[in-house]
């Protein structure tokens, strides 16, 4: 809704309710200020457009007219389109020297007159918490200067890049602060004006955008100084759009003229526009200023609480790491290290859709520290895989904050213990109850805090709330507590929150509504190398540092030189046990399950445990947990994380002659010996690690029968669908693989059997769920080749490939590709089948966003598809697929990178280059060969072009195979398409489920199999030309099409680091995954998400330098 207001009158009523909530301290309120207050009068400070002209007119007094004049121009056509301008800084920038360009725009943006103008006095006078803006100049500095006690200044945020440290954490301890987030005029190198400057920015840079994020989490904004057609207010709005979403409070944005804002910018309906029109200087916002009250923000005293025993006690709870089963003496307890010296630091990845929720995936996104990131972000929801660390991320937080007294104070709380506390005293859920709990908590270990104390303490100073195991309450009862987490933090304004969860659990009204959800990501190798030297360094204390490297290095070999032990130790849980092993048995076992029974075995102690008199042997000690395990697992109420002690000795009291007592003290020394099942809260057990119980649970269900009516099978068959059961229905192959290869195809068969006459959706589950088992099973050579129904129902979901078997859900689509590639892709068995054959002929290449009528007029068109180029290809063959990983790894195996054999693969400046940087394979090889038939990636230029000279030399026929010009890509993706068509389609691609491609809307995050996605085909059948991977093509890279070769011979540069790739990727937005749009990349750079496809042709037609 946009209000008008007239200036002349009095606006008190309005003003009044709107700025009610403004005086209310347990609400910050932050200003968003705009160029407008600079640009009135006095200062008069010029318009980015002017500022423009302004540097044009510097330059060409420089002797340098016809830059200036071509720049002017550019600007013009594009009507000083935002986009273009930033381009265009940029020529300038580069041509004048950087002194010269830095002295010209310091003199441009002085401020016309001495002063700040009103409306920034006035601004001052309200005194916010705190201001961001886009402005350069000083006029806010030296207004504050003269308003705030003392002639303090507030703090200036001086952004450079990502390394400039915890921003928010920073302004969280301050009042009365500016941030300038395109920089300031007395630091050049903090501008924001050109392209390269913006992909630095705060709209680009991850770090910059989860700060400011974290800044305005929970605060009232006000929005000054922006045109209702301001490019600026576009983009913020646009980027904090996420956060306004479903929140009750009204933000504010005051413009001249609301009325040119666009309805989309006013969809989330809590902003409320208020016009008050007058000259374009923006003048007229100071008469309405001055009719706001004034107010500051008052300091709460807090009494009635003393933290000092809880201190202690969460100290001791959180000091250190236990881990267990290093060394097998009798009787030996857990190793304790202090976690702030063993923790290992985790990333995330932010931006975690809803579909990636619902799937249980953690893809894409930006990968940021998860510190940094729970500092930066006031509700933070934290999902990971089983081990990844997610508790002990929690408690070193806890530890970490707890070192300094003025830090906020943690309280840690494991949900589990919250909802057993609800159902014994019978508590109604609300945010209350978890102060309830604290206080009960005081209560029986005496920590004196007390309930009026707690609630001064979170109204009115910072407080974590550290919320463990969201995925460990009962399903029917999740989206009860996720209400009471919803609710806490709009209710205690001044605390910080994060929850954890697995991902499976956090899905539909699980997410909690206002957090930020994030996923741990795998730690990469030099994380893996820096616990394991902080681990070394711990466990050889009085060791020299000579032989704890060398213990390091051993371990470190052991684990890169195996490709799928190397991705299990990059779960933080896994590699711990890794190092446990290692250090006991100076090897390691082979796959996940075999790595879980290790770790468990060592727990239990090689030698016999003593029950009574009577000796009990492991393997008892062992039976009694599977038996547990499973028991909770499969019970009537559904699966148990927590259980009395009562319960669980009733389970196995059969062995102990139906004695519960006997039973219990079995339990209760096993509590103490092994920590496998530990205790929580009085008399309740739980696994330490859930990844326990699932392999128990696994172990136990693969020891029964093949018998179909009574032995393994049944138990699986019922909970195949349930998602708390994947990974033990994961697991149970490889613990029937110990007795043979048979039992595995029996699995298989039966698990073909299951979904035989499914309908296509429910047999791509079925398959998808059979893959990820193949995956596992790998490690141990297994493959599926004697079974027969596997391969029959696998070959019956082809269909998900073709155009009209698009209402399976992506995901399933994704998990029964995965699982048909990982049998053999069928499509890939006749190479010469792979091949399309173009006849070529002439066409437009780029575009341009001019004259509507004109041709391939395309409204986001950038000046680098310009202009349109007429060119005549000769007739050619390109592949109908994007080279995969099991192709790939054929050059990999045959000696592609090899010293001896493979330098005729590569050119001189590639062996060069993979020589110095020591190149063996693509980046994370060990975990794309999971995925043989999606597009291989993690390569540079130089690597797809050695693997075209390798098909080359391997071909008996007289026919090259290249990397295709820039001209033949574009031809091909673009046959059928009619003049400034984009898709076969049409212009727009559709987001979520119905995505036509596999680009940033269809929140898939990763690549995925070849030719997923049919309607994004080409006219030829040519597939993935539309997202999944960006493709290199031959060309270097150049600013525009001028002067490009009228054949389509790839235009090569020397000395040009950057080339041109094609096609957009799962990361791209729709507007660059356009055929025209073509990015720039380093030739050296290896990417997640660059692959590739060749063309080929006869010898006899090309020269050498298509090599």
């Amino acid at each position: 809704m946009v209000v008008s207001v007239n200036i002349s009158e009095s606006n008190e009523e309005l003003l009044k309710g709107l700025f009610e909530d403004i005086k209310d301290t347990s609400k910050k309120c932050i200003a968003f200020v705009g160029a407008g207050l600079s640009n009135a009068p006095p200062a008069e400070i010029p318009t980015w457009k002017t500022t423009f002209l302004k540097l044009c007119d510097y330059c060409a007094s420089m002797g340098l007219e016809d830059i200036a004049n071509k720049q002017k121009e550019i600007a013009f056509q594009a009507d000083y389109d935002p986009e273009f301008l930033t381009v265009c800084f940029e020529k300038l920038r580069n041509t004048m020297k950087q002194p010269v360009y830095e002295t010209a725009m310091k003199n441009i943006l002085k401020p016309k007159n001495p002063g700040s103008s009103p409306a920034i006095k006035s601004l001052v006078n309200i005194q916010f918490e705190g201001v961001i803006t886009t402005n350069l100049d000083m006029l806010i500095e030296d207004a504050s200067g003269k308003a705030y006690k003392n002639g303090e200044r507030p703090e200036i945020m001086k952004i450079i890049t990502s390394s400039d440290g915890n921003i928010q954490g920073t302004l969280s301890r301050r009042q009365n602060w500016i941030w300038k987030i395109h920089g300031t005029i007395e630091r050049p190198e903090t501008w924001i004006f050109t392209s390269s400057e913006y992909s630095k920015s705060i709209y680009s840079n991850p770090t910059y955008c989860e700060a400011l994020k974290g800044v305005i989490q929970g605060a009232r904004l006000v929005f000054l100084g922006f045109g209702g057609s301001d490019p600026d207010i576009d983009q913020i709005l646009s980027l904090l759009s996420g956060i306004f979403g479903g929140r009750e409070d009204q933000h504010i944005l005051l413009t001249r003229d609301g009325k040119k804002l666009k309805l989309d910018k006013l969809a989330y309906n809590n902003i409320r526009v208020i016009e008050y029109g007058g000259p374009e200087d923006h003048s007229a916002l100071n008469d309405l200023l001055e009719q706001f009250p004034h107010f500051s923000h008052n300091n709460h005293i807090i009494t009635d609480f003393d933290d000092s025993n809880y201190r202690e006690w969460l100290t001791s709870e959180t000091d250190s790491i236990d881990i267990r089963g290093i060394g097998i003496s009798e009787g030996r307890g857990a190793n304790r290290f202090p976690i702030l010296d063993l923790y290992a630091k985790l990333y995330i990845r932010s931006k975690l859709s809803n579909s990636d929720l619902d799937k249980g995936r953690i893809r894409g996104g930006q990968r940021v520290e998860l510190l940094e990131m729970a500092k930066a972000v006031r509700c933070l929801a934290i999902v990971g895989d089983p081990g990844s660390g997610k508790t002990t991320f929690l408690r070193y937080l806890a530890r970490n904050e707890l070192s300094n007294p003025n830090n906020p104070l943690p309280f840690y709380i494991r949900l589990g213990d919250v909802y057993e506390f609800s159902k014994t005293k019978e508590i109604k859920l609300s945010p209350q109850i978890l102060l309830d709990y604290l206080v009960d908590l005081s209560k029986r270990l005496g920590l004196n805090l007390t309930p009026n104390g707690l609630e001064n303490r979170i109204n009115h100073k910072q407080c974590w709330f550290l919320l463990d195991g969201l995925d460990e309450l009962p399903d029917a009862d999740r989206e009860n507590i996720v209400r009471v987490i919803e609710d806490a933090p709009r209710l205690w304004k001044s605390c910080r929150f994060i929850l954890t969860s697995r991902p499976q659990a956090m899905t539909g009204k699980s997410i909690p509504l206002d957090f930020e959800v994030v996923g741990i990501d795998q730690l990469q190798d030099d994380e893996i190398r820096s616990f394991l030297e902080a681990w070394t360094k711990l466990l050889f204390k009085n060791a020299s540092e000579n032989l704890r490297q060398q213990h390091c290095d051993s371990l470190l070999y052991i684990i890169r030189r195996r490709p799928e032990i190397h991705l299990l130790a990059r779960n933080p849980v896994m590699l711990t046990s890794m190092a446990v092993i290692h250090y006991n048995e100076k090897l390691l076992p082979e796959g996940r399950a075999d790595l879980l029974e290790a770790v468990i075995k060592w727990l239990i102690h090689a030698k016999d445990r003593f029950q009574g008199s009577e000796r009990k042997p492991s393997k008892f000690t062992e039976k009694m947990y599977r038996e547990i395990a499973l028991a909770m697992f499969d019970d009537n109420e559904g699966r148990k994380i927590y259980v009395g002690r009562l319960w669980t000795a009733k389970i196995i009291a059969k062995h102990f002659d139906g004695d519960e007592e006997k039973a219990l003290e079995f339990l209760k020394r096993e509590e103490t010996e092994t920590g496998i099942l530990v205790r929580r809260g009085e008399g309740d057990l739980a696994f330490w690690h859930l990844s326990f119980q699932e392999y128990l649970s696994a172990e136990e269900i693969a020891g029964k029968t093949d018998d179909i009516k009574t032995g393994w099978w049944p138990i699986l068959q019922k909970n195949l669908e349930k998602t708390e059961w994947r990974e033990v229905i994961c697991l149970v192959p490889a613990c029937l693989n110990r007795l043979g290869s048979e039992r595995v195809n029996l699995f298989l068969e039966r698990l073909s059997e299951q979904y035989e006459n499914a309908d296509l959706s429910l047999k791509a589950r079925g398959v998808g769920l059979g893959g990820c088992i193949l995956k596992d099973l790998r490690v141990y050579g297994y493959e599926p080749k004697n079974v027969a129904s596997w391969a029959k129902i696998s070959n019956e979901i082809r269909p998900i490939f073709e155009e009209g078997e698009q209402e399976i859900s992506l995901e399933d689509r994704y998990n029964a590709a995965v699982a048909y590639g990982l049998g053999g892709d069928n499509r890939l068995r006749n190479f010469e089948d792979t091949w399309i054959s173009l006849q070529g002929g002439t066409f437009y290449m780029g575009a341009k966003a001019y004259a509507k009528d004109g041709l391939n007029f395309d409204p986001d068109a950038t000046e680098w598809e310009m202009p349109v180029t007429k060119i005549t290809l000769s007739p050619f063959e390109i592949r109908k697929y994007l080279i995969t990983v099991a192709e790939f790894d054929q050059f990999v195996l045959d000696g592609g990178y090899e010293e001896n054999s493979a330098s005729e693969y590569w050119t001189k400046e590639g062996w060069e280059w993979r020589s110095k940087n020591n190149i063996i394979e693509p980046t994370k090889w060990d975990e794309q060969r999971f995925f043989p038939n999606c597009p291989v990636s993690g390569i540079s230029l130089f690597e797809a072009k050695a693997y075209c000279r390798w098909l080359t030399m391997k071909e008996l026929r007289k026919i090259k195979y290249r990397l295709p010009s820039e001209a033949e890509w574009e031809y091909a993706a673009r046959q059928g398409l009619k003049s400034g068509q984009r898709f076969p389609w049409g212009n727009n691609l559709t987001k979520g489920e119905l995505a036509e491609a596999n680009w940033l809307g269809s929140n898939l995050g990763r690549k995925t199999p070849i030719g997923m996605f049919p309607k994004s085909n080409t006219v030829d059948g040519i597939t993935d030309m539309i997202g999944n991977v960006e493709e290199w093509c031959e060309d270097s890279w150049s600013w525009s099409h001028e002067n490009y070769f009228q054949n389509g011979t790839p235009r090569v540069i020397p000395k040009e680091n950057d080339c041109i790739v094609k096609g957009g990727s799962t990361i791209r937005v729709s507007r660059l995954c356009r055929p025209t749009y073509r990015s720039k990349c380093n030739k050296e750079k290896r990417y997640d998400t660059i692959g590739f496809r060749p063309v080929r042709c006869l010898i006899e037609e090309k020269n050498e330098q298509w090599i």
